[in-house]
């Protein structure tokens, strides 16, 4: 059972090449660049802490359990950068340490003990979860669409991200342009990305708040609260996702409806985080029922199995 399991490389090494995780690393250079322009040098120490401690935590997993040390650590300063990036400026420094710890420990390699298949959830949005769990790292625009409060800040400050909240998710305009950057590298589904958007602009039409407009209400879903961070860095991340073509469009519409009723109907600190995570949990299921069988219901057999000629039958008369 161990030498299935623990291989000579880390199993997650060949599946998460490192193109496009270098291209994920690019689309939040301009996220890191305004949160540091937003919060100063306290938000570089948050996503120094993050980064080193990933990388630490990964090279202590690799020496645990593999002979191969350094095969996936571009991966890990990934889930670094975006477990960092997902931390209100109000926390304590500690907290991304903790949340990768989780991304790390418990989503990619504690998991794949007990999983046949590897991973369950994706690490990063398993490390964010864990980082929303803390009281003091709170949703300011979540908070405020469950008081029903008209949030305090003007649509274009929240599209440009002129507001309070997570380091990375804040901004709109760069979530937008590094999922564009990312779709035309191909790191990212498009169809993950367009249902996860219609999904939630259909939900913010038809549930209108008293104290909001219709249009105003799918804008501010839309663009507020990380709705659009979470769908590109975690919801758009590989690792736990469907691999199918419909698969990826239910993936990314019920993530959004998870994260609409979570948003309105529950008092989850982070709505975003948890329908990632959850929709993880749905994904082999997605994949087992939108994969589509051969013709006929048929199981394709390789050429080497139809050259085998039956064997003769021995005459025992």
């Amino acid at each position: 059972m161990t030498g299935k399991i623990f291989k000579n490389s880390p199993p997650f090494a060949a599946s998460r090449g490192d193109i496009r995780d270098l291209d994920v690393i690019i689309a939040t250079l301009p996220l890191i660049a305004w949160a540091v322009f937003m919060n100063g040098q306290y938000a570089m120490l948050f996503i120094t802490i993050g980064v080193i401690s990933s990388v630490v935590f990964e090279l202590v997993a690799e020496i645990l359990l593999y002979k191969n040390i350094g095969n996936d650590i571009v991966n890990a300063i990934l889930t670094g950068l975006l477990v960092s990036l997902s931390v209100s400026p109000d926390s304590p420094v500690w907290l991304p340490v903790v949340g990768c710890a989780a991304a790390i420990f418990v989503a990619k390699y504690q998991l794949v003990v007990f999983a046949k298949y590897g991973s369950l959830f994706s690490p990063a949005a398993l490390g964010m979860l864990v980082c929303g769990l803390y009281p003091e790292n709170k949703n300011l625009f979540v908070e405020g669409l469950r008081n029903a409060l008209y949030p305090d800040d003007g649509m274009l400050n929240v599209f440009l991200g002129n507001t309070e909240g997570a380091l990375g998710a804040v901004s709109g305009m760069l979530v937008t342009v590094a999922a564009i950057y990312l779709i035309c590298r191909k790191a990212l589904s498009l169809k993950t990305v367009i249902a996860g958007l219609v999904a939630m602009g259909g939900l913010a039409i038809s549930v209108v708040p008293q104290w909001t407009t219709f249009s105003d209400n799918m804008i501010y879903q839309v663009i507020g609260g990380g709705f659009l961070f979470y769908l590109v860095f975690a919801a758009g991340d590989r690792m736990g996702a469907p691999v199918t073509g419909m698969g990826k469009l239910i993936y990314g519409a019920g993530f959004a409806a998870l994260v609409f009723l979570f948003r309105f109907y529950t008092n989850l600190p982070v709505p975003e985080a948890f329908g990632v995570v959850i929709m993880n949990i749905l994904t082999p299921f997605i994949d087992l029922y939108t994969r589509q069988s051969p013709f006929g219901g048929s199981v394709r057999t390789s050429k080497k199995q139809e050259e085998i000629p039956d064997k003769p039958v021995k005459n025992t008369k």
